[in-house]
């Protein structure tokens, strides 16, 4: 902290903030954890880190550039506090706060920095991270989904407006345009050795956290507890029956597949 504030920061200083605040949100240190990270993403920007200005250059420094910027991203979309903007231009009187809207935003011409090149014995298989960093975002998505839920949104789920649809929607493309290369059935999960998952680490950590956060994502925005009470109406006269044994179907054959994530290894290799 003293580098900083005396301003002699580098690379390895907003590098070592990111580790700090992953190993703070370990320990459940949330709030310091956000100060980290938000001290992080200020730097990048700071630094230009966040705008690619050398299309088409795989330099090594350029690299760690790169990396460094998408693992900002990545603890801003999994851990980060829920961003809100201040809408004060249409009640002066009475600013509200809105969600960001990643649907509703208008794109810059500003890139940001490429995605970084992937190294091990699965590359031939094509990228696997960046799938990782686009799925880490949707599950952002759907944090604010339960958040305006918590708060009372009287939106319906089956609505075709609702956050629900938008993310479902977004969910769908996803898996459509996941390579086949990476799926279950392709690397046969349970056809690896311990070792050989220490062997790729950088392939296999990411291929899991997919799984997880897939599953997750269906879990969360089918969990029973966010539908069984509606503002003003009972659970019955809330949902239709269609929804709910439909949304219900999906939360118990996603939590089985993370169950069965979790006790693999546990039953497999004795962890």
């Amino acid at each position: 902290m003293s580098r900083i504030g005396q301003g002699a920061v580098d690379l390895s200083t907003i590098q070592s903030l990111c580790l700090i605040a992953l190993a703070e949100y370990i320990a459940n240190d949330t709030q310091v954890a956000w100060l980290h990270i938000g001290l992080a993403t200020s730097l990048a920007k700071c630094a230009g880190i966040d705008i690619e200005s050398d299309v088409g250059e795989a330099t090594p420094a350029l690299e760690e550039q790169r990396r460094l910027f998408w693992s900002i991203h990545f603890l801003n979309q999994q851990y980060g506090p829920h961003t809100m903007q201040l809408n004060m231009l249409q009640n002066i009187q009475s600013p509200t706060y809105m969600a960001p809207n990643i649907d509703c935003s208008r794109e810059m011409g500003i890139k940001p920095p490429q995605n970084p090149q992937e190294n091990g014995t699965f590359s031939s298989r094509g990228g696997i991270w960046v799938y990782m960093v686009q799925l880490c975002s949707l599950w952002n998505e759907v944090q604010h989904f339960v958040s305006h839920c918590a708060s009372g949104d009287s939106t319906p789920p089956w609505s075709v407006n609702s956050a629900y649809s938008i993310i479902g929607a977004h969910l769908m493309d996803m898996e459509t345009k996941f390579p086949t290369t990476h799926r279950y059935d392709s690397v046969r999960f349970q056809d690896h050795s311990r070792e050989d998952l220490h062997r790729d680490r950088g392939y296999w950590s990411s291929w899991l956290y997919l799984q997880f956060t897939y599953h997750a994502v269906h879990s969360v925005l089918n969990h029973p507890f966010i539908y069984s009470w509606r503002p003003q109406q009972s659970a019955q006269l809330a949902v239709p029956n269609t929804f709910w044994k439909t949304s219900s179907e999906l939360a118990l054959i996603h939590s089985t597949w993370i169950a069965y994530l979790i006790g693999y290894p546990i039953h497999s290799w004795g962890i």
